[in-house]
Parts: structure tokens; C-alpha cells; sequence
């Protein structure tokens, strides 16, 4: 088996629905998004071990997202704030 140790993957994509959309936050889309990817990798939220946000001009999504989903212990984590470029 080879290993990806190392390496960068994309393995999955997650598309939450657009348009006006009422009562979710911009932590709610992020998180339907991240789920929605590993399920569609066939992964589980205890496998990622890395996230990167771009918080956007209004600054909403940020370093506090990685307690909103939980995650304990991510080998990384980074916030790129750069107007819209970092995605």
C-alpha cells in the first residue's frame, strides 16, 4: 500500500446549498461543507489532521472553528487572510 505520509490529497468535495439561507451561521455552512467532503471521501472527522480557513472579509470564520468542530489535535492549522486570494 502506498503511503500519503508527507504528501497533500484532495479527497473529497462538500457543496452545501446556496442562495439566502436563514438560521445557519458561517460556521454551520463550514462545518456542512467539511462533512459532507469526508463523507464523500468515506472518511470521518477523527481522520482529518489538517485544516486551513480563509475567514473572509468579515473575519467570522476563525481560529475558534477548530473547537466548533471539535477537533482536538490537528497535525495543522492556519488561518490566510487575504481578501478572497487564499482560497
Amino acid at each position: 500500500m502506498n503511503s500519503l505520509k508527507g504528501k497533500c490529497a484532495v479527497v473529497g468535495v462538500g457543496v452545501t446549498p446556496m442562495g439566502k439561507i436563514f438560521g445557519k451561521t458561517t460556521n454551520d455552512f463550514a462545518a456542512d461543507a467539511i462533512h459532507l467532503a469526508l463523507e464523500n471521501a468515506g472518511l470521518e472527522l477523527n481522520d482529518l489532521d489538517g485544516l486551513l480557513l480563509q475567514p473572509g472579509l468579515d473575519g467570522v470564520l476563525n481560529m475558534g472553528f477548530q473547537n466548533y468542530l471539535g477537533l482536538m489535535d490537528l497535525r495543522l492549522f492556519n488561518s490566510i487572510s487575504s481578501g478572497g486570494a487564499g482560497a
